[in-house]
């Protein structure tokens, strides 16, 4: 929209002068060109803009036209700011907005493949980790209990520690394993040196989460995901991966899982079969 500009200013023009008569005429023809230059420059940037809009709609057809058997990659990326590794932020927008494209208009979905992530590797460290496991419960534990951290090490810090703390204020005969592949590292070792110096008995294992999903449920669904044959969806796939690590970890060994910020205020001795709700809607 051309906004037009009015200049009011007191003039004094003496009676019947000539030459003041032709000083505001001047003034007035300024005027009335400036404006019609202001004029001029709106209406092409307008146009401009139309010509813009009009590109964006032609990018929108080509990517309608897109066929429905791509198979894109999803890059991980660890964020220490959240203590979550993620998928890549501007890869996910740009893939969000393309999915928003397509299911707007009726056409396939994409097909996510999962990368060769650290989680799903095998060595020679994750390939004791069921011993380690029967090894570490079999210290006459009161009850044994999971957590699961899937950080760099380094972000490993106060609250997790006086999480782990609590558990064994409430249970001195508990055990406690962190299921985390940073973790189970000298620096990992040095972070938990506090909690072990006290007599808890805590570790760090890295999990052969190939192992931990055999002959489970969970073992065919995290095939189809990562052949591509099931999307992995909106929510980050570390979440996803970590919500399943501690399922099938209770599946196989029972016990207790808690995140790394809940604080234990007494025995979980009487529970069993038992969730507790991290939240309730009244």
């Amino acid at each position: 929209m051309m906004t037009t500009k009015i200049f009011v200013c007191p003039v004094v023009i003496p009676a019947k002068s000539p030459v003041a008569f032709m000083i505001l005429f001047a003034l007035l023809m300024f005027l009335m060109l400036t404006d019609s230059i202001v004029s001029n420059i709106s209406l092409e940037s307008a146009a401009f803009t139309q010509k813009q809009d009009s590109q964006s709609l032609q990018t929108l057809t080509v990517t309608r036209n897109i066929k429905s058997d791509v198979v894109l990659p999803l890059s991980l990326t660890v964020s220490t700011k959240n203590n979550i590794v993620d998928g890549d932020s501007e890869h996910q927008n740009s893939l969000a907005s393309s999915l928003g494209v397509r299911e707007k208009h009726g056409i396939g979905k994409f097909r996510r493949k999962l990368p060769e992530h650290e989680i799903f590797k095998s060595d020679e460290l994750t390939k004791k980790f069921h011993g380690r496991v029967l090894e570490f419960f079999n210290r006459g534990c009161e009850l044994h209990f999971f957590m699961t951290w899937i950080s760099k090490v380094g972000a490993f810090g106060r609250r997790e520690i006086m999480a782990a703390e609590s558990v064994f204020k409430a249970h001195p005969n508990g055990c406690l394993m962190i299921l985390s592949r940073t973790m189970d590292s000298v620096q990992g070792y040095r972070t938990l040196k506090p909690l072990l110096d006290r007599g808890f008995k805590v570790i760090a294992v890295a999990p052969d989460f190939p192992f931990l999903v055999k002959n489970t449920p969970a073992e065919a669904w995290l095939d189809d995901m990562k052949s591509g044959k099931k999307d992995p969806g909106v929510i980050p796939l570390a979440q996803n991966l970590s919500n399943l690590m501690r399922l099938v970890a209770l599946y196989k060994y029972g016990g207790v899982y808690l995140d790394t910020d809940f604080i234990v205020m007494r025995s979980f001795k009487g529970l069993k079969n038992t969730i507790g709700a991290q939240s309730i809607d009244v």
